[in-house]
């Protein structure tokens, strides 16, 4: 019996002396090893990280100056317009438009800028409605920075035609669909194809500031007279950047002028931006309270031109 015991002393002697060995190493030496490790691997990766940053530093538009145009981008990677998002890449048509989803930016009209919201902007002729403290990237090839949308005014391609839907504001008419009646409504011009003959898969994205990229690209794979001619043939203020607007640009528009503040919107518009398939574009009603949809790019809609400095 007493070697019994003995040798269970013993035991649980062993046993306590691992259970704190054990403990001791956990707090001590492993961890100091790892504190090392990790500290190693940020300083390692610092160096690039400020590099980085520095070289990409420019200065947005000058706030205090009313002639402020788009400066460079960062020198980091941005997309171009064969980056932009494909097809297949479209956010679900109820989060694209209308909707407050990330990166939508339906209503922004920030204060304190050499422009706000409802100012006429750089153009001298269209109104802005978008108004950003941070700069977005924008341009054929996203290498500018911009704070600000502009929209052109009612009447901006010089045919207006009297509406029954919407319009709204100090005018009945509006120019967005064209001279031409609709034979099935009435109620405005026959509208505008997105495109009619597609000659490849057009790449498009959805953000603020792609608006003019998707624009560029519409024009080398679209026929002469559909929508991305149509606004680009607009020469307001002297400007030749005009552009028909992204899918959040166009919920933008809405949020901001559609409700009368710009006047002369009528029914659907289309949108820049590629929806539910690569055969639709997508398209917003004004006259619904903002509902998002896409329609066939053969199939006719408003356009208003906007643009980006």
């Amino acid at each position: 019996m007493r070697t019994r015991l003995k040798l269970l002393t013993i035991g649980l002697v062993l046993v306590t002396a691992a259970v704190a060995g054990c403990s001791s190493t956990t707090a001590g030496p492993a961890g100091a090893i790892q504190d090392d490790v990790e500290l190693a691997a940020t300083s390692s990766a610092s160096p690039s990280s400020s590099s980085s940053s520095s070289a990409g530093a420019t200065s947005s538009p000058d706030p205090s100056s009313p002639t402020a145009t788009p400066t460079e981008a960062p020198a980091s990677p941005v997309a171009s317009p064969t980056d932009a998002p494909s097809p297949t890449d479209a956010p679900d048509d109820s989060a694209l438009l209308g909707d407050p989803a990330p990166g939508s930016n339906n209503d922004v009209c920030d204060t304190g800028l050499a422009y706000g919201c409802g100012d006429i902007g750089q153009s001298g002729v269209g109104i802005v409605f978008y108004a950003s403290k941070a700069s977005f990237t924008c341009g054929a090839k996203m290498e500018l920075l911009c704070n600000y949308l502009e929209s052109a005014p009612n009447g901006w391609n010089g045919s207006l035609y009297a509406c029954t839907m919407v319009c709204g504001g100090a005018t009945s008419n509006t120019s967005d669909w064209g001279p031409n009646k609709d034979r099935n409504t009435g109620k405005h011009g026959d509208g505008y194809a997105f495109c009619t003959a597609e000659k490849v898969v057009i790449p498009s994205g959805y953000d603020i500031g792609t608006g003019y990229a998707n624009t560029s690209a519409m024009l080398t794979n679209c026929n002469p007279g559909d929508a991305a001619e149509q606004v680009s043939n607009y020469t307001g203020g002297g400007k030749t950047d005009w552009f028909l607007p992204s899918g959040y640009e166009l919920s933008a528009l809405f949020y901001y002028g559609g409700r009368d503040a710009i006047g002369g919107f009528s029914d659907t518009y289309w949108s820049s931006s590629n929806g539910g398939s690569i055969k639709n574009a997508n398209v917003f009603m004004f006259e619904n309270d903002g509902e998002s949809s896409s329609y066939p790019k053969a199939h006719k809609s408003g356009l208003r031109a906007v643009r980006a400095f």
